[in-house]
């Protein structure tokens, strides 16, 4: 394990494989420290290994493995992290990783997330709304907007994002931003306006 994190600090390419091997090991502390190293070294190989372990038994492996997806910016396909949500222990790195995806079929999942009664879970789904909100233009901003008002018909989802708007994670803050605009919370606008005084939210 400790060799794992002195490879995953080191970043060199060339250990990829041999890290990966240990992807299979029988300790799944020694499992999810290859799955971490392999997030820091980075890399096509890395990243179809870390796939792989998607379909694993072991729930801390998974998450390692989606953590390190993260950290690389790189999510699976849409249909394996929507079978993924299903998990609740694997929840907040599939929404954060669904702020990376390139289907526009992610929308409606992504504002589910809205509706989630962990607060770690909501906060993870308005970063990756924030994400996708910055990375879209046009009309596919627009169907992110119109999955997000959907779901705010049914729940507080304004004291959320109010809430969120004090999150020390600034994307979280950015997502949350970007819901108020979209569902037009006028109850807000003074948490927004003291929002604007932090330059990144602006």
């Amino acid at each position: 394990k400790f060799a794992l994190d002195i490879l995953g600090e080191i970043r060199d390419s060339r250990s990829v494989e041999p890290v990966a091997a240990r992807l299979a090991a029988a300790d799944p502390n020694v499992r999810a420290a290859a799955a971490e190293a392999l997030g820091k070294i980075g890399g096509a190989e890395a990243i179809t290994a870390l796939q792989q372990t998607l379909d694993a038994p072991d729930h801390l492996l998974k998450l390692a493995a989606l953590d390190a997806l993260a950290r690389l910016k790189t999510a699976p396909a849409l249909e394996r992290l929507g079978t993924l949500s299903q998990d609740r222990f694997l929840k907040r790195p599939v929404y954060r990783l669904l702020g990376r995806s390139a289907d526009p079929r992610a929308f409606p999942l992504l504002a589910q997330g809205l509706l989630e009664p962990s607060r770690g879970t909501r906060d993870a789904a308005l970063a990756a709304i924030g994400e996708q909100r910055r990375l879209r233009r046009g009309d596919d901003v627009e169907a992110l907007a119109r999955a997000v008002r959907e779901a705010a018909k049914y729940t507080g989802v304004g004291n959320a994002c109010e809430a969120a708007l004090r999150s020390s994670d600034v994307a979280v803050s950015e997502g949350a931003l970007a819901v108020l605009g979209w569902i037009g919370d006028l109850n807000r606008a003074s948490a927004i306006a003291h929002a604007a005084e932090d330059e990144r939210l602006r």
